[in-house]
């Protein structure tokens, strides 16, 4: 049983994410004004890490299928 006033999120909520949270450290201090200026930072987050794994995973597949080709 969590203590009373503990931490108010509920991280084994069914209904949420099952993923943990994932913790960073910005290292660029202009970076990290910027995203803690953002009104919504997880979200702005969310999808410069999906942007990010888009066109990542899209680089990865065109050099595996550059290399399939020859």
């Amino acid at each position: 049983m969590a203590k009373k006033g503990g931490n108010p999120q509920n991280f084994n909520n069914p209904t949420k994410s099952s993923l943990a949270p994932l913790t960073f450290r910005l290292e660029d201090k202009q970076i990290d004004a910027f995203v803690r200026s953002l009104p919504n930072k997880s979200e702005w987050l969310r999808r410069a890490i999906a942007e990010a794994y888009e066109r990542d995973m899209a680089a990865i597949n065109d050099t595996d299928s550059d290399t399939s080709n020859t």
